[in-house]
């Protein structure tokens, strides 16, 4: 299907001659699911025409629905559809279709008139204008329980403080408050008949807004702390009940007290300026219960403008080392422009506590994950970190992009060649988990605005999502942008940050093939760019390993290759090949799939070898090893170098000047006696003694 059309439908057998009838073939080295997808696209279906007797033309679905028809198997449905049915086996279908439709409109009437019935049992039910500002509150607990994941996630990333977050959240709901409170001041006031005076009706407006934007503070605030939506409701009908019980609208009038009696007949002295009283109690209750929503548990640096990081970037290289060493070239094609970064990590090791549950079946105390890790990513390089589950791909990519905040880091990561800082990391790097998490409400343009107004135009033609972009996200199966667009725009949203290297950890997952496919066309674009790219993946087809210019094939949490594929991944069959005992490859075999079967525990066990042993054996790790050891040491010629000579013969000249001043202070002070003694006796001027001490010094000068 395509476009809500039926293409084809007949014997699943039958549906590549049914393509070759339309002139078009798959490829002997692409897989047939994506060949059906790619062949109804209007910029894909050119490159399978293999009728060179005809020229090609666009086959639209139309076209081949009426191929289908003419088609045997085609023919063959239609003679099927049009044979005469059982009447009496029919009316029995009838009968009971009508009987679940009787039962489905019971249970509709029965839900329509609950519907209907509650909200209305619940408004005559509150009696209270206070109750119902307070619990018009309570929305606000899924409002806040939706943002709190993308919250966390941009916080961690040092997106934005969380003070800004709350007062953004906090404004953005004020003038919804202000309608709500007016709807329901308006109701109440005027129908009780209280007085009709302008003034006193504002008096009471405001403070019911007031007390609005109290019992939404509480309700954010309750939600930010429990996190959980289901507990947080609980906490919030307590909090509702004890507001209740305790304000003086549940007690009776038979309960109540002697003294309350004694000051209501004696009266009290209710002036103007109680009410400003109350105002200023509702205004200090409202900045409290704002104040945790903005803790800064953890310090939070917000987003540098274009402005600065141009300034940062003539800074001297004790400033900027920690934000990673780049290679010398920069480019400047883009809008916004970055500097490339390259990332070398050499003998990484990565331990965790054992489990208590496990500490008497396992003799150590410590759990190895990564063994002896070397490699390193380039610029305008895609690399793939792959292998089959729990082989440690996606914990060497945490411990690279500083993700792992347990456990224990051994070995040397460098960027650029200087040592690893995480927190001035973090700003040159991005990381597109592999569950995209979006605020629904927003479109897709909405959603990079968020992070950089300037140069969301280019990002999105880079990430494909210009024709989209005032399309709604929405909810990821539910409504909204589809699934591969879903993905598209978390790479955009790290992109938008401008970082230089880029973690994406199974880009592919939960795609189908045709999905997937545009997917990493888009990561090939972001490489274009020269920026280093790493991606971690399962089981990839032909057509997205293909796409890949080097991978590192991790097994038990050590590596077994790490090179180049190769074109039609010649490089890597070669390699594996080569071992004695590997069987060869399959003709039109996926080399991914052929890769994993060859290097698990039974072939290694059957040939009794070790494969991550053979691999530190090869030239090809001692390149490797070559590589890594070469991009340990920071680029030369850079403009960070030149700073830094530069400085360094500043310093040097000017502490030397310094010294041979000094030095020489002791031999002025032993000679001005003389000096001024020879003076006065008429010998000489003190022009002559400056002019001869220069000219002593003269020779001494080289």
């Amino acid at each position: 299907m395509d476009r809500r059309n039926t293409v084809y439908q007949g014997p699943r057998n039958q549906v590549h001659n049914f393509f070759e009838y339309c002139g078009f073939k798959c490829p002997p080295m692409k897989g047939f699911a994506v060949f059906l997808q790619e062949v109804l696209s209007e910029k894909d279906q050119v490159q399978y025409w293999f009728c060179r007797d005809r020229p090609y033309s666009y086959v639209s679905v139309d076209k081949f629905k009426v191929a289908c028809k003419e088609f045997h198997a085609g023919q063959g449905l239609n003679e099927e559809l049009c044979k005469s049915f059982d009447e009496a086996e029919n009316q029995k279908n009838g009968c009971r279709l009508i009987y679940i439709h009787w039962e489905n409109g019971n249970h509709s009437k029965h839900a329509w008139l609950g519907n209907g019935l509650l909200p209305s049992v619940v408004h005559f039910c509150m009696c209270s204008d206070q109750h119902r500002v307070l619990t018009s509150g309570v929305p606000e607990l899924a409002l806040t329980s939706s943002r709190l994941g993308i919250f966390y996630k941009q916080r961690d990333l040092y997106f934005h403080p969380a003070w800004a977050y709350s007062i953004s959240s906090t404004i953005v709901r004020i003038p919804f408050s202000f309608l709500d409170t007016l709807l329901w001041t308006s109701l109440i006031y005027f129908g009780v008949g209280y007085s009709p005076e302008p003034e006193r009706f504002f008096y009471q407006l405001f403070i019911q807004f007031l007390f609005h934007q109290v019992a939404i503070s509480i309700f954010r605030l309750i939600t930010a702390v429990i996190r959980t939506l289901p507990i947080a409701a609980i906490f919030c009908q307590f909090t509702v009940m004890a507001t209740l019980l305790f304000s003086g609208f549940m007690v009776s009038s038979l309960n109540v007290t002697l003294g309350h009696q004694a000051l209501q007949r004696n009266g009290l002295n209710f002036d103007e300026y109680f009410y400003w009283i109350s105002i200023a109690a509702l205004i200090g209750i409202w900045i409290l219960l704002c104040l945790p929503c903005s803790s800064r548990d953890r310090e939070i640096s917000s987003f540098i403008s274009y402005i600065e990081r141009k300034k940062d970037s003539s800074n001297s290289i004790q400033e900027n080392q920690l934000s990673g060493a780049r290679v010398k070239t920069q480019v400047t094609n883009m809008v916004l422009p970055f500097v490339p970064v390259t990332l070398s990590f050499e003998n990484v090791h990565y331990f965790v506590d054992t489990p208590k549950k496990f500490r008497g079946k396992v003799p150590n105390k410590k759990l190895h994950l990564l063994q002896d890790i070397s490699g390193s990513f380039r610029p305008g390089v895609l690399t793939a970190l792959i292998g089959s589950s729990g082989a440690g791909k996606t914990t060497l990519m945490d411990v690279l992009s500083g993700r792992k905040t347990g456990g224990y880091i051994q070995g040397d990561i460098r960027v650029g060649g200087y040592p690893k800082v995480q927190k001035s990391y973090a700003r040159v790097s991005g990381y597109c988990e592999q569950t995209d998490t979006h605020s629904s409400p927003y479109n897709s343009k909405g959603s990079c605005d968020l992070l950089s107004l300037k140069f969301v135009k280019e990002f999105l033609q880079m990430i494909e999502l210009d024709e989209i972009k005032d399309s709604l996200v929405g909810i990821r199966g539910v409504n909204g942008i589809s699934a591969e667009q879903h993905k598209q725009l978390t790479i955009a949203i790290e992109l938008v940050a401008n970082p230089s290297i880029i973690f994406m950890d199974e880009p592919t997952s939960g795609l189908d093939a045709r999905a997937a496919a545009n997917v990493m066309r888009v990561v090939k674009n972001i490489v274009s760019t020269k920026r280093t790219v790493v991606c971690t993946i399962h089981l990839p087809s032909i057509e997205i390993f293909e796409t890949f210019d080097e991978i590192i094939l991790m097994k038990g949490g050590q590596i077994v290759y790490s090179g180049e594929l190769g074109h039609n991944s010649c490089k890597l069959i070669e390699y594996f090949e080569g071992i004695p005992g590997v069987p060869k490859i399959k003709e039109n075999y996926n080399p991914a799939t052929w890769m994993l079967e060859v290097t698990n525990s039974s072939i290694e066990a059957e040939l009794g070898v070790d494969f991550s042993h053979l691999f530190k054996q090869s030239n090809l790790y001692q390149r490797n090893k070559e590589l890594v050891q070469e991009l340990r040491v920071p680029a030369h010629g850079s403009k960070e170098g030149l700073i830094n000579i530069m400085g360094s013969v500043y310093v040097f000249m000017v502490s030397t000047g310094a010294s041979n001043l000094l030095s020489i202070l002791p031999i002025i002070i032993s000679q001005r006696t003389i000096v001024f003694q020879e003076k006065f006796a008429g010998m000489y001027s003190s022009k002559a003694h400056s002019l001869a001490q220069v000219i002593v010094e003269i020779p001494c000068l080289p």
